[in-house]
């Protein structure tokens, strides 16, 4: 099924199968299309196995405003001229 394309938050959920030992980093991704990258972080010295098609996180659908591209680019300005 295709799904329009669209900015989506990644973070952690209630319902994941995850150990506690595992975090979900927080992203903020374009969803709909076949794959999304979840970076996940092991906070032990422990393997961690991970069952196939386990529920890793959420997905909220976000809008990225105008005005928050603009503050971005500003940022990016600072930084660059800093370099």
């Amino acid at each position: 099924m295709d799904y329009p394309v669209t900015s989506a938050l990644i973070q952690e959920c209630t319902e994941s199968n995850l150990p506690s030992t595992v975090e979900v980093s927080p992203a903020l991704v374009m969803s709909g299309k076949k794959s999304l990258t979840v970076t996940l972080t092991n906070l032990s010295t422990n393997t961690v196995c991970l069952a196939p098609m386990a529920i890793l996180c959420e997905l909220h659908p976000v809008e990225v405003t105008a005005e928050v591209l603009d503050g971005l680019e500003e940022e990016n300005l600072d930084i660059t001229k800093r370099i």
